[in-house]
C-alpha cells in the first residue's frame, strides 16, 4: 500500500511513532510533518499548512491517509482537493485534550474546551481511529459522552457510538533486539546504593512536583538514594530544585549522545517511581522496565493495562508511594527480567507493525 502519513506535531513520542511506522512496515509512506511547536495553533491551522504542501508536491493519490490527532480533520477534509477526497483516514490517537491536565495557566481562568471538542470532530468525521491504549480509549468516549451532555440542547449523545464502532488500539513499540544487543555488551553493575531514575519530560501530566515531594519525604525518613536525571528541562523550576535540593544524591544528570548510551544508562538504574497524573501508555516506563528497572506505579491509569500479571507495585496516594518506594529500596530481590520481558514481548515492533500493517492492509 502506498500511504500519506500526516504528523502536524514532529516531536518527542509523536516523531517516535511516526520514524517507526515508517522504518518498520512494509508499506510505502509519504510523510509530511511540521515541527512540535505552538501545539493550540497546530491544532487550528495545521489543516491549512499540510494540505498546501499535499498540493504543492502532488503527490500520486495515496491508498490511505495516516492522521495524527494535534490537527482540525473535518477542516483538513474540507480542503483536500477532489482526486484525493476519496481516500479514507485513519486518526491515530496520542493523546487527547478532554482529558488532558490543566495546566497552571489554564486553572487560573475558564478551561478551554474547544480543543477537545475538536477531538471529537475529528475522530467522527475520520474512517477510522486506533488509540495507544484501551485506557486511552475508554476514557476518551467517556469524556466525550460527559461533555456533550453539557450541552443546552441537540446534544448527539448517540455520536459518540458511531466514533466507538471504528475504533481500536495499536500500542506503541520499543526495538526489543536493539535493546538486548546493547545490554549484551554492557557489563552488569551492583549500585553500592539503591539508584531512582527519572527519564521523563519536566511537564505537567508527569508530575514532577510529586517527584519531588517524594524525593523530600525519602530524605526525611533518612533514605539513602542515589538519582539519575536523563532528560534536562533547564526552564522548569521543579528541574532546577532537584538540582539544587539533591545534589549530592545525583550521579548522573544530562542528555545522552545516542540512543544506545542512553540504554546502557537507564539499564543501571534500579527503581522508576511514576508519578504521572496523566499517561496513555508510556514510552520511557517501558524502555526502563525493558532495561530491568523496577517501577512503582500509580493505580487506575494506564499502567495496569500494559504491565498486567509483571506482579508490579501499585499506589493510590502518597503515603503508599513512600512506603513501596522505601519497601523496594531496602528489599533485596531483583526482578525477574526474563519473566518480564517474555510478558512485554507483545510491544516489541515487530510484533507492533505486524498487527499494524495486517490491519491498514484491510482497511
Amino acid at each position: 500500500m502506498n500511504i500519506c502519513l500526516i504528523e502536524p506535531f514532529y516531536g518527542g513520542s509523536h516523531k517516535y511513532w511516526a520514524d517507526n511506522l515508517v522504518k518498520w512496515s512494509k508499506h510505502n509512506f509519504t510523510v509530511f510533518t511540521l515541527s512540535a511547536k505552538h501545539w493550540k495553533w497546530r491544532m487550528q491551522g495545521s489543516a491549512l499548512e499540510i494540505n498546501s504542501q499535499i498540493i504543492k508536491s502532488n503527490i500520486p493519490v495515496p491508498d490511505l491517509f495516516i492522521v495524527s490527532d494535534l490537527i482540525d480533520l473535518s477542516f483538513f477534509k474540507s480542503l483536500l482537493p477532489e482526486k484525493y477526497s476519496r481516500v479514507k483516514i485513519l486518526f491515530y490517537m496520542h493523546e487527547n485534550q478532554l482529558t488532558y491536565p490543566k495546566s497552571m495557566l489554564d486553572k487560573e481562568k475558564e478551561f478551554d474546551l474547544s480543543y477537545g471538542y475538536l477531538n471529537f470532530k475529528s475522530c467522527l468525521v475520520a474512517d477510522f481511529i486506533l488509540f495507544n491504549s484501551h485506557f486511552h480509549k475508554s476514557v476518551f468516549l467517556n469524556a466525550a459522552k460527559e461533555l456533550l451532555s453539557k450541552m443546552p440542547d441537540y446534544n448527539h449523545l448517540a455520536s459518540v457510538d458511531i466514533i466507538e464502532s471504528k475504533s481500536d488500539v495499536l500500542y506503541l513499540g520499543i526495538d526489543m533486539n536493539f535493546i538486548n544487543s546493547i545490554l549484551l555488551k554492557k557489563p552488569y553493575i551492583k549500585n553500592p546504593m539503591p539508584t531512582l531514575l527519572w527519564n521523563h519530560r519536566w511537564k505537567a501530566d508527569k508530575n514532577p512536583q510529586g517527584f519531588l515531594k517524594l524525593l523530600r519525604n525519602l530524605k526525611a525518613e533518612k533514605v539513602d538514594f542515589k538519582l539519575k536525571l536523563t532528560n534536562v528541562e533547564s526552564e522548569s523550576k521543579i528541574y532546577q530544585t532537584i538540582n539544587k535540593e539533591f545534589n549530592n544524591e545525583i550521579v548522573f544528570n544530562g542528555k545522552l549522545d545516542s540512543y544506545s548510551e542512553y540504554i546502557k544508562e537507564i539499564s543501571d538504574c534500579d527503581l522508576i517511581p511514576m508519578t504521572s497524573n496523566h499517561d496513555f501508555f508510556g514510552l520511557s516506563l517501558m524502555e526502563a522496565v525493558y532495561c530491568g528497572v523496577y517501577p512503582i506505579l500509580p493505580s487506575n491509569m494506564v499502567y495496569e493495562e500494559i504491565y498486567k500479571d509483571c506482579g508490579f507495585s501499585y499506589y493510590n496516594d502518597e503515603a503508599e508511594l513512600l512506603q513501596l518506594t522505601i519497601d523496594r529500596i531496602n528489599s533485596k530481590t531483583t526482578l525477574n527480567h526474563e519473566k518480564i520481558r517474555n510478558i512485554l514481548k507483545k510491544y516489541d515492533w515487530n510484533s507492533v507493525i505486524a498487527d499494524f500493517d495486517e490491519r491498514v492492509h484491510t482497511l
